[in-house]
């Protein structure tokens, strides 16, 4: 296993505990393909929410936003209408106690800046760097949980 499949599987196990605490009738569905567009669906309530996350260095949950790459944003928002999912949220861990979840709703080129950045290409593997499109979504948009006792509860 790689470290991209590392990231994958540690982010989709904090997401699976987060979902355990919700509500009895709220399931966490895990897209099983190493490339799939998102990690999965969560249905609560008979409501379905197309899921991607994101494992971050601790360090940048202290910024003013967060990005989302144009194209992973693109893809989300494809799953959520394939999928006839009524939501999609974009999850990311800061650490394994630190949590944003941004509901697709508030993501759009009006609300977030679209911005160019010299980044890898692919965490997946290491094979250079090139120039990726991102939102750049203020964090005022994100629900954050924290997690304490091994419990997750939510901050703002």
């Amino acid at each position: 296993m790689d470290k991209f499949e590392q990231d994958e599987l540690t982010g989709r196990s904090w997401f699976k505990g987060f979902v355990k605490q919700l509500k009895v009738d709220t399931t966490w569905q895990p897209t099983t393909g190493k490339y799939d567009f998102v990690d999965g669906y969560v249905v609560q309530d008979n409501k379905k929410a197309a899921v991607e996350i994101k494992t971050r260095t601790p360090a940048y949950v202290k910024f003013s936003s967060h990005w989302i790459e144009l194209d992973k944003y693109m893809n989300l928002t494809k799953a959520k209408i394939d999928g006839n999912c009524s939501k999609a949220w974009y999850v990311n861990f800061f650490g394994k106690d630190v949590m944003y979840i941004y509901d697709l709703k508030h993501i759009s080129t009006t609300t977030c800046p679209l911005i160019k950045k010299w980044v890898p290409k692919t965490t997946a593997v290491n094979n250079g760097y090139e120039y990726k499109q991102f939102l750049d979504i203020p964090t005022k948009y994100a629900i954050r949980f924290e997690r304490v006792n091994n419990k997750w509860t939510r901050v703002n």
